[in-house]
């Protein structure tokens, strides 16, 4: 019976079917010929065309013996509801994920990487392919009576998503925050989806998978739109086993020669506490990230750092904070106060207490590479190196690309075999465009990030010439990419007393 529900879904469907193999198809060749980290236009589009034909093929398959209503012809037949919901399952198997699957080790193979070495990264884009779409297309599909239903569903829901989810920031949102969000809202909107799957099929329960479906569904949008960053380092700190137990604690220490000025924000006051972090172990490199401080006067008065809010680019936030200075000097936790805030504190001493994410990482090894070649760069994937023209004048561009992903902090430096300078602080995805369109490849197995330094016609000595390198030495450079592995996190709590906030005001830069 199985396998007769199978080829009766094939023979109805093969319409859907080849379109999307076709777009499929495109969007493989696209991807596979892709050097640089962003897509094209094209590929942007089918990025958003194919999951939306893939969803729309899930709901004609499961709508083929509607769930809803009892007036559906396949009721009066011997169908079990087992062996429909085995023929629907193996039907989005061999259509949708099959087919990804093929396509994704071709654009690995074609990039140079070998796909059964990167299988277990391959099955886990299928895994989050199921819970991202799929399982929720299927479940949205089951409680629907028909494709115009559906579509309204599937178009509204991610909409809304989207729209509350860009109106609503993080002053401090890194990508590996966002990621953790992400992965957490597609694990529980996946797992309803597939329990509302069941209940359908199996159980007959109309009303329970329906209130289960919109729990799951309010869920997973207040994890992508309202969870702050601290939800996020909770759940990366408790699948981790970091080295050690931070302790961060204030200290007494002469002010640093290279913090005694700031950049001049004018309405904006910085002050810097010397701080220590203790219970780390010998050998161990550390990022301190905050998630949440709060400034508390003898008064009373409270002020916290916002960890998700509107977006209102001309609403003043009154504290932002950031740790400084964490590898081979002293640290300092700085603190940027609004100028009338400051002015309400700065005559008492204050409590400052938050909690911090502690990132534990040690260095790779460093990969050396001239202009115009390729390397395989250990633990980073495949580097390439080249000089590009732009209508700006052209630079030189540094490409990194792996199926198992890039670490988020690969730093790239620059040597001069010439004359020996060296250029440093570059960081792989450090830059963006803003270009027209969509240009996001989240279907891609394969992940780039890439580093750029612009080239000048001049040999620049002034501040910020470390960017720029002079065109007649490109030939001469040695590119060296050095990753950062992340081994660990932990969640620390800090409670800073006492803190005379106007002895550590920095002044501002002349």
């Amino acid at each position: 019976m199985i396998l007769h529900i199978l080829k009766k879904d094939v023979r109805h469907l093969w319409g859907p079917i080849a379109l999307t193999l076709v777009l499929l198809a495109v969007l493989a060749r696209e991807d596979r010929w892709r050097m640089d980290w962003m897509p094209g236009l094209n590929e942007g589009w089918l990025n958003l065309l194919l999951p939306l034909a893939w969803a729309t093929l899930t709901a004609l398959v499961i709508q083929e013996e509607a769930l809803t209503g009892d007036r559906q012809f396949w009721i009066t037949r011997p169908y079990r509801r087992g062996k429909l919901l085995a023929a629907k399952a193996l039907f989005l198997l061999l259509c949708i994920h099959a087919p990804a699957m093929i396509a994704d080790g071709y654009i690995v193979a074609g990039r140079g990487f070998s796909p059964l070495k990167y299988l277990p990264q391959l099955l886990t884009k299928q895994m989050l392919l199921a819970g991202a779409l799929v399982l929720p297309a299927a479940a949205l599909a089951a409680l629907t009576r028909n494709l115009v239903q559906f579509l309204l569903g599937a178009i509204a829901i991610p909409v809304g998503v989207l729209f509350f989810a860009s109106s609503m920031r993080a002053p401090f949102s890194r990508p590996s925050e966002q990621h953790t969000r992400e992965a957490l809202a597609i694990i529980a909107i996946g797992t309803v989806g597939g329990v509302v799957l069941l209940l359908r099929y199996l159980a007959r329960r109309p009303v329970l998978s329906r209130a289960l479906a919109a729990a799951g569904a309010l869920v997973g949008a207040a994890i992508l739109i309202f969870a702050p960053p601290e939800f996020s380092a909770v759940a990366r700190a408790a699948l981790s086993h970091p080295p050690g137990s931070p302790v961060i604690r204030l200290v007494q220490r002469d002010s640093d020669v290279d913090l005694q000025s700031s950049w001049y924000m004018p309405n904006m006051v910085t002050a810097a506490l010397p701080i220590t972090i203790e219970s780390i172990p010998d050998g161990s490199r550390i990022r301190v990230e905050p998630l949440t401080l709060t400034v508390l006067a003898a008064a009373s008065d409270r002020y916290a750092m916002p960890a998700r809010i509107p977006y209102r680019p001309f609403e003043k936030i009154p504290v932002m904070a950031y740790f400084q200075a964490l590898e081979g000097r002293k640290p300092w936790l700085m603190l940027r106060l609004d100028r009338a805030v400051y002015a309400r504190l700065e005559s008492s001493p204050v409590r400052v207490y938050g909690r911090a994410m502690v990132s534990f990482y040690r260095r790779g090894e460093t990969t050396w590479m001239p202009v115009g070649s390729t390397e395989s760069a250990p633990e980073v994937g495949r580097c390439t190196a080249m000089e590009i023209e732009d209508y700006s004048g052209g630079g030189l561009k540094v490409v990194c690309e792996s199926p198992a992903g890039v670490p988020r902090f690969t730093a790239v430096r620059l040597t001069s075999q010439a004359d020996g300078r060296e250029w440093r602080g570059r960081w792989l995805g450090d830059a963006s465009v803003s270009v027209p369109g969509p240009r996001q490849a989240w279907l891609s197995p394969v992940e780039r990030q890439d580093a750029f330094f612009r080239a000048s016609e001049r040999d620049w000595k002034a501040p910020g010439g470390q960017w720029l390198i002079p065109r007649t030495l490109i030939g001469s450079l040695k590119i060296g990419v050095t990753p950062d592995i992340d081994t660990g996190y932990a969640v620390v709590d800090y409670d800073l007393t006492d803190v005379p906030l106007s002895r550590f005001v920095l002044p501002p830069r002349q």
